[in-house]
């Protein structure tokens, strides 16, 4: 259910504790799993802040002139490789080249 939870051991207590981040569409969900669980304190952000978009690997402003790392790493061909060598999908995190990329795709 969770995708996002950190465990902590705290060595003057003795003991662990945990965080847990849940989105507010799941909340409900989350406090019923929870109900039955053993804990000594439940706290709750009332006025969190929204998730940044965070930008792919491939990401450039499109008026640059030069290639960044990743977008030369990209044309020659190492995330290629990356990914079948390890038999890993990276495409999410890739991202999309931009189209006036100088240099062009594998220069």
């Amino acid at each position: 259910m969770l995708v996002d939870q950190i465990f902590y051991k705290d060595k003057k207590l003795n003991g662990w504790w945990s965080v847990y981040y849940v989105p507010e569409e799941q909340r409900e969900e989350f406090l019923e799993w929870a109900e039955p669980l053993p804990f000594q304190m439940c706290w709750h952000a009332q006025r969190s802040s929204k998730l940044r978009h965070r930008r792919t690997l491939l990401w450039a402003k499109p008026a640059s002139t030069e290639q960044t790392i990743h977008e030369r790493l990209y044309t020659m061909g190492y995330y290629d490789n990356l990914q079948t060598t390890f038999n890993i999908d990276i495409s999410q995190t890739l991202g999309q080249p931009r189209l006036n990329m100088p240099g062009g795709e594998y220069a």
